[in-house]
């Protein structure tokens, strides 16, 4: 990511957890700083200001994100129309925009759809065989949503695959400003 901003690359953050959690996690890694915007489920607002936080929410610092949208739950992904406000608001060319992504079905999918190049994180995906019995036990997934990521990891081919994210220096060329 800190090649990605030298070469003055826009880099947006796009989500489908719940606003507190995806800017939580740039703030524990410390990378908010690197992204313009950040577009995620609006989930269950957090007010930092009163204190009135939800259990387990400790903020260390506010969020270096200048611009923070909050969608509808029902236009994240792998619904198209989150990714197309997205392009739209941002003012992008989206024959030079890439979304970066590890799963076939929601990411590499939706970026094909969109008509935005993908990168599929494969590293994203390294899970120990023991964990994906606990994994299926606590998702949220229903059976069917399951049945479908195991479809998509058959047919939805991606365009770049990258086993380590420095390898993005390899497939986006500098002049190319859009990154999500």
């Amino acid at each position: 990511l800190y090649w990605a901003k030298e070469q003055g690359l826009l880099i947006i953050a796009y989500s489908v957890a719940p606003y507190y959690l995806a800017e939580g996690r740039l703030r524990a890694f410390k990378i908010d700083h690197l992204f313009s915007h950040l577009y995620t489920w609006y989930g269950y607002e957090v007010d930092y200001e009163s204190g009135n936080l939800p259990q387990n929410i400790v903020p260390r610092y506010k969020s270096r994100i200048p611009n923070i949208r909050r969608l509808d739950v029902s236009t994240i992904k792998p619904n198209p129309i989150g990714l197309v406000k997205l392009v739209e608001e941002c003012e992008l060319d989206i024959n030079n925009s890439y979304l970066v992504g590890d799963s076939l079905d929601k990411d590499i999918a939706l970026a094909q759809k969109v008509g935005v190049v993908d990168i599929w994180a494969r590293y994203g995906k390294k899970v120990l065989p023991q964990s994906i019995e606990t994994l299926s036990k606590i998702t949220h997934w229903s059976s069917g949503e399951e049945k479908r990521h195991e479809r998509a990891q058959v047919e939805i081919v991606p365009t770049f695959t990258i086993d380590d994210f420095s390898e993005i220096k390899k497939i986006i060329i500098p002049l190319q400003l859009n990154l999500f």
